[in-house]
């Protein structure tokens, strides 16, 4: 993700908030195209211009992005029909509910194998929608899941093959909308389940970079080879 698509994101946002004021209901669907659901950050493009200014513009508009998904007055779905690694995956955590393809596609947090410490607000939600089991193996341990695994992990809440994916999502959507929820009220009552990992995206602390303070990533060491004498 680039700042550029960040952006967008956030103006398509903005168009969807602009008809919640009819108080109909309504429902997200998030979903990518070819391989990727979202392949997070642009890491190699930081790496390459890793201003500070620009560091803390591209972090502020992830935390903004994020939050806005969380606090969204409507049911979000995340449709991960590919690969959705770091700041990919925080994005589809952010929806309410995620369809994962059955059949092709990792999910990922690599976090520790990129020398970046994940900022207090993405361990909380992590820690809110999944276990501290799971967030160690999802964080520390840097772990690769498949559709199969993510699911029986409780990373995802549905699998689907690549041609049922969409009216999985589709049926989904049709069935939250019966349900003719007041809008203000669901945005309301989710504001309050995640108030505090809300407050903490939408509060910009330049110390706390998560960017500007990664570890520099060093060659892989190889493992050691026992020649015989």
């Amino acid at each position: 993700m680039s700042l550029s698509m960040m952006r967008d994101f956030e103006a398509s946002l903005d168009l969807i908030e602009s008809f919640l004021s009819q108080s109909k209901p309504a429902v997200l669907i998030t979903t990518g195209t070819g391989k990727c659901f979202c392949n997070g950050l642009d890491i190699q493009s930081i790496n390459k211009s890793p201003q500070s200014n620009d560091l803390e513009g591209l972090e502020n508009t992830l935390n903004r992005m994020l939050a806005r998904v969380l606090g969204l007055s409507i049911p979000t779905i995340a449709l991960i029909q590919g690969h959705a690694f770091g700041g990919g995956f925080m994005l589809a955590v952010a929806h309410d509910f995620q369809i994962m393809r059955s059949d092709r596609g990792w999910v990922c947090i690599p976090a520790v194998n990129l020398g970046i410490v994940l900022p207090s607000p993405y361990l909380s939600l992590l820690k809110v929608k999944f276990q501290s089991q799971k967030a160690r193996d999802l964080l520390l341990l840097g772990n690769k899941f498949t559709g199969p695994e993510a699911l029986d992990f409780g990373l995802v809440e549905m699998i689907e093959t690549q041609e049922n994916l969409r009216p999985k999502a589709m049926n989904l959507a049709a069935s939250l909308i019966e349900r003719n929820f007041h809008t203000p009220t669901f945005g309301s009552m989710k504001k309050l389940i995640f108030q505090d990992i809300l407050s903490q995206l939408l509060a910009s602390s330049p110390s706390n970079s998560f960017l500007s303070n990664r570890t520099p990533l060093k060659p892989r060491l190889q493992p050691l080879q026992f020649l015989p004498l």
